[in-house]
């Protein structure tokens, strides 16, 4: 599975404190990436429920922690060369569904 960062996600991962950016990082390369490799994004197999995946509009939202600290991801799913690409638009709190 490819990642692209967008610039504005880049700008959130720095602001992040070192905690939350190792709590964000646990959740995609424990609980996303298999369930893209396993065919998520395509209907195969559910999304995993402890992430809250949900659309909104091209996007999708992730939850990776509910608690201290709230966290919150935007990506986007697309196809290049037949291969699923992540482009990950925003990471923090609640706040990234304001832009």
């Amino acid at each position: 599975m490819k990642y692209v960062r967008t610039a504005g996600f880049l700008i959130d991962l720095r602001r992040l404190p070192t905690e939350h950016r190792k709590l964000f990082v646990q959740a995609v390369n424990t609980l996303l990436r298999p369930a893209l490799d396993a065919g998520a994004h395509t209907g195969t197999v559910p999304w995993p429920r402890a992430l809250r995946i949900h659309r909104i509009g091209a996007n999708y939202s992730m939850t990776w922690s509910f608690a201290s600290p709230d966290g919150r991801a935007l990506f986007r799913l697309v196809e290049v060369n037949g291969e699923t690409v992540v482009v990950w638009v925003r990471v923090g709190n609640y706040s990234v569904y304001d832009s």
